[in-house]
């Protein structure tokens, strides 16, 4: 999936976003890169393993965990394959930030509300995306609420998502371009559709379907800003198999239709290369 590089990224400022990645699924193995100047933040959808000073961790799905600058970013998953989303962030105040958010750098924490998390990292990588100068202070905004968030106590009594729905959750990003069912992602999990369906929605405030409509419509945003796409290509590329009802769907969804959306954007953005969108290998 793709990424987007903030061109107007400001190092000095109190909090600035530098690169976001959505939704990246990688292959068995692996990533071991020399640290950078600015802090890693790496949202684990699945299981992984990570290196960090404070030990060699096992993480489990639905996981955060947090590099400082200079650390050394080893992390992933020799087994099978695992799906991640990260940004890299710097500021005078962003470790101050932290620390007073309760973070615990390269301890993973488990991840407190799915939903926000998803809906951040697509904010922030729209911004960036669709925009000549992204606006700082929205970006650090969307930085702060994401730690607050993320890392607020828990409540006495609240609810631990079990790990076969999370799974079902992966599988719905992972494979969003497919011909998903209720039936298909009930059998994949194990459990009846009747079942699947009450968890989830317990879990995420949607319905398994619900899900899987808004996935295809965030992918098929972040692909219209590539102008070599045809609208039909983008549409079967994200799992429309009918382009009048992608055209519905993504009209009631972002208030224009693909065409228009896409003029709207670029019109802001003249060439995503420009503005550091691509896909990362």
């Amino acid at each position: 999936m793709p990424f987007a590089l903030n061109r107007s990224f400001d190092p000095a400022a109190d909090l600035s976003v530098r690169i976001v990645g959505m939704h990246e699924t990688m292959p068995p193995g692996m990533i071991e890169r020399p640290g950078t100047g600015d802090l890693m933040a790496i949202v684990f959808v699945d299981a992984a393993h990570v290196r960090t000073p404070a030990g060699d961790l096992p993480v489990s799905g639905n996981s955060i965990v947090v590099w400082d600058k200079g650390w050394p970013h080893c992390y992933g998953n020799i087994s099978r394959r695992w799906t991640h989303q990260w940004l890299h962030f710097a500021g005078k105040k962003a470790n101050a930030l932290l620390k007073d958010k309760g973070v615990a750098l390269g301890t993973p924490a488990a991840i407190k509300d799915i939903v926000h998390a998803d809906a951040t990292f697509m904010l922030l990588y729209r911004e960036i995306s669709t925009r000549t100068r992204p606006d700082a202070r929205m970006l650090a905004s969307l930085l702060e609420n994401f730690f607050s968030v993320q890392y607020r106590p828990d409540e006495q009594g609240s609810a631990h998502i079990p790990e076969w729905v999370i799974r079902a959750r992966w599988n719905i990003e992972t494979h969003s371009a497919k011909p998903l069912t209720l039936a298909s992602l009930a059998l994949d999990a194990g459990y009846s559709v009747p079942h699947l369906s009450s968890a989830f929605r317990k879990a995420f405030g949607v319905s398994p379907i619900s899900y899987l409509l808004e996935s295809r419509l965030r992918k098929a945003e972040m692909l219209l800003a590539n102008r070599d796409l045809r609208t039909h290509e983008v549409a079967a590329a994200t799992g429309f198999t009918n382009i009048h009802y992608f055209y519905r769907a993504f009209k009631n969804r972002f208030g224009a239709g693909p065409r228009e959306y896409r003029q709207r954007i670029l019109t802001d953005a003249p060439s995503a290369k420009k503005h550091g969108v691509g896909i990362r290998s």
